[in-house]
């Protein structure tokens, strides 16, 4: 399975919070925690592995809703609890937490339910990510489908739109509740949105709010006679591999370090529990990246040798590759070639292999433990001093530093 991931170093950094102090005072009953979290899809569950590899390691209890919940408030009334991680999905949520009066992070960024200290992904960063994985295919129109009453739907579509902007595309948006136009009674039945993706142009890179709409896209998609990803490509988000596997063809998407944000909100409650201030700001976790597949496996460039030449560097993006490397797979000499790749892509053919082999290189960083100089090998590098170089040019900052800035308090085994 191929990876791949662009970074936009001016996303927001993860706000930080004080650290556990190393000697935990003695208590006459252990730290009680609740957490309403919902666990039906693959987010909430990397939340809740979060806060368990957090807690856990701190001796927490858990408390939790009996059969846990989906719309209903979970009934709390005898919880004694010293702290809460809630999913503040709407106002009567967050009123029933509010009246419980101990210390609380919220999860959720599906809307605005008072000035709770909150851990979320970073949803622009996301719209930015999934923006530049189409554009770096050579796909120059870009559409969206999400949700206009949900918070975290519409900063993924600014993230998305303002990258979009930046190369002088104006995403199209799909005007229809993905959840409310989607007939399923009739499964040969041509949907509002399999119209609007009919009229979208061909060759279209669309952004699905999350993996459920997204496989409602590919749905609608296959009805309305098109071909994915030839006609049209998609792209997810949460990495949900109860979705993403089950899908024709199998759909792409962002994995959004759900577990990450789920630590990040334990190690909140932790700090206000000891008493510390709440952080100004949202702790807001950066994705992981693009986990590619089927669905937007396309290069829509308009120049058949470059696209060669190209899909070959991504294939070749842990290995150590050279210009001449590339040069025995197209029927050109250097010059005419480079000529080609800086009209099409903007940048040399050896610009190219250095941005593949450094998005791989920054995917590993905030996925593994590899240390640096397996890092190096596993990107296409020769040395970790020829990594360390190549990325600081093309991201400002050294490995080491952008692994403590985008994977932020990680804990250690306990």
């Amino acid at each position: 399975m191929h990876v791949d991931q662009t970074v936009d170093t001016r996303a927001s950094d993860i706000t930080r919070v004080p650290e556990l102090p190393a000697v935990v005072p003695l208590r006459k009953r252990p730290i009680r925690v609740g957490v309403i979290v919902d666990p039906v899809y693959a987010h909430g569950r990397g939340i809740l592995r979060g806060i368990m590899s957090y807690g856990l390691g701190c001796g927490w209890d858990f408390q939790k809703p009996s059969g846990w919940f989906f719309e209903a408030v979970p009934d709390m009334r005898n919880w004694k609890v010293d702290g809460l991680i809630a999913s503040m999905h709407d106002e009567a949520m967050a009123d029933f937490v509010g009246q419980m009066g101990v210390p609380t992070v919220n999860i959720s960024s599906s809307h605005t339910y008072g000035n709770w200290p909150s851990a979320v992904c970073d949803n622009v960063m996301i719209g930015r990510i999934a923006a530049m994985h189409y554009l770096d295919r050579g796909i120059r129109s870009l559409a969206y489908v999400g949700l206009d009453r949900a918070r975290w739907s519409v900063e993924r579509l600014a993230g998305f739109t303002a990258v979009a902007i930046d190369h002088g595309i104006t995403p199209r948006i799909c005007p229809y509740d993905p959840y409310l136009t989607t007939d399923r009674s009739e499964p040969a039945t041509v949907t509002p949105i399999g119209q609007w993706l009919a009229d979208l142009p061909r060759s279209t890179g669309v952004l699905a709010g999350n993996d459920s709409i997204g496989e409602m896209v590919l749905s609608d998609a296959r009805l309305a006679g098109l071909h994915v990803p030839e006609d049209l490509a998609v792209l997810g988000v949460d990495n949900d591999d109860m979705t993403v596997l089950m899908t024709s063809p199998p759909l792409s998407s962002i994995e959004s370090n759900a577990s990450l944000v789920g630590q990040e909100a334990a190690r909140v409650l932790a700090s206000l529990m000891a008493g510390n201030p709440a952080p100004t700001e949202p702790v807001r976790v950066p994705p992981l990246g693009v986990v590619a597949r089927a669905s937007t496996d396309v290069l829509a460039l308009s120049d058949a040798d470059v696209t060669t030449a190209v899909r070959f560097i991504r294939e070749n993006a842990a290995a150590e590759i050279s210009v001449n490397d590339v040069l025995a797979e197209v029927p050109l000499s250097r010059r005419p070639l480079e000529k080609r790749f800086r009209r099409v892509l903007g940048r040399s053919i050896l610009g190219e292999i250095h941005r593949v082999h450094v998005e791989r290189a920054a995917q590993l960083l905030v996925a593994t433990d590899l240390s640096m100089p397996a890092v190096a090998r596993a990107s296409g590098f020769a040395t970790y001093t020829r990594l360390g170089i190549v990325f600081r040019k093309l991201n400002g900052c050294s490995p080491s530093d952008y692994r403590l800035k985008y994977r932020p308090s990680r804990l250690k085994e306990v």
